[in-house]
């Protein structure tokens, strides 16, 4: 998923990893590597259970930086390249907004659309792009802030209570030029470490146990992996797709 406040000349190598634990709250973590020629924001709209500015919980991962990395390594090695393509999943005047130093960059987090008010217009969608979103109508908004660059920021993560906690929700809206297309390129890989009762998703890779306790390092995610028991189950999705989110039903 990438909204971005203003354009942006290219987004590539787009990661998220998603889990939803026993009390109903989500992990998200996000990275990809962009170019933008002036000071930029990316708006990732979450369902988001609570009310007010509080409902988010922001993660530095400034020190695992390959977290990523590490993940992508805990799968079988015949697994690490050329995974076929994918279908996408449908779904169907106040004080300013806090700012967060989360590592490397800022982040906020927005409550409501109306929320955009309180933060630097340079970091604001144009309310033209939000009508054509009205499925966002009653969601929160993550807002990261960046410099300009040709950049792969450190992972970006978070937490929330989940508005929707039988479901995982992967944020993957695209908005690269200020205005909303039926049909975007994706260049995703998707990340599910499945906790729920319900089967794990079809055609989606997993991982092994054996392979997560090789490669990733649990202390250093902050809480943001579960046990190694619980598999990572992984699906890429590269080519031109409906412009939605991709949301899969877990318990």
């Amino acid at each position: 998923m990438c909204i971005f406040s203003a354009r942006v000349n290219q987004v590539t190598d787009t990661e998220i990893f998603v889990r939803v634990n026993a009390a109903g709250e989500q992990y998200t973590v996000y990275q990809n590597k962009f170019d933008t020629d002036t000071e930029n924001a990316m708006i990732i709209p979450i369902p988001e259970a609570t009310v007010g500015e509080m409902g988010v919980e922001f993660i530095n991962l400034e020190k695992y930086a390959d977290f990523f990395k590490d993940i992508r390594e805990s799968f079988p090695k015949s697994l690490s390249k050329g995974l076929r393509r994918s279908e996408t999943f449908g779904l169907c005047l106040h004080d300013a907004i806090e700012v967060h130093q989360v590592g490397s960059f800022e982040a906020s987090y927005v409550p409501s659309q109306d929320d955009f008010e309180r933060l630097d217009e340079r970091f604001r969608l144009d309310s033209s792009a939000w009508e054509k979103l009205p499925e966002y109508q009653d969601y929160g908004f993550i807002v990261f802030k960046f410099k300009p660059g040709n950049q792969k920021p450190h992972p970006m993560a978070f937490k929330f209570k989940s508005a929707i906690p039988d479901y995982a929700y992967f944020p993957t809206v695209h908005v690269h030029d200020g205005k909303v297309h039926e049909r975007e390129g994706f260049d995703h890989t998707l990340y599910l470490q499945h906790e729920g009762n319900k089967s794990p998703p079809d055609n989606w890779n997993s991982n092994t146990e054996k392979g997560a306790k090789a490669h990733l390092k649990k202390y250093r995610s902050l809480e943001i992996l579960a046990d190694f028991s619980n598999l990572i189950y992984k699906r890429r999705i590269v080519g031109t797709y409906a412009n939605t989110d991709i949301v899969l039903q877990i318990k």
